[in-house]
């Protein structure tokens, strides 16, 4: 079972806000949580960017689509 683009964007960036939410209750305030927060920033920019970067890919994929 394949899971569509969109979803797994949503699915992954969810996940992260559940990591950052958890992080922020549980872990004393400090630069460690800090850390982690800034880490699970990046990886949610990082997985923003890719997600950004395919939407072109499938708009040609569209138009090829619809001028056959």
């Amino acid at each position: 079972m394949r899971m569509a683009e969109g979803r797994r964007f949503w699915v992954a960036v969810t996940m992260l806000a559940v990591l950052a939410g958890v992080a922020w209750s549980t872990m004393e305030r400090g630069s460690i949580r800090i850390g982690v927060l800034v880490v699970l920033a990046g990886f949610a920019l990082r997985i923003t960017l890719a997600q950004v970067a395919r939407v072109p890919e499938r708009a040609v994929d569209n138009k090829e689509v619809q001028e056959q």
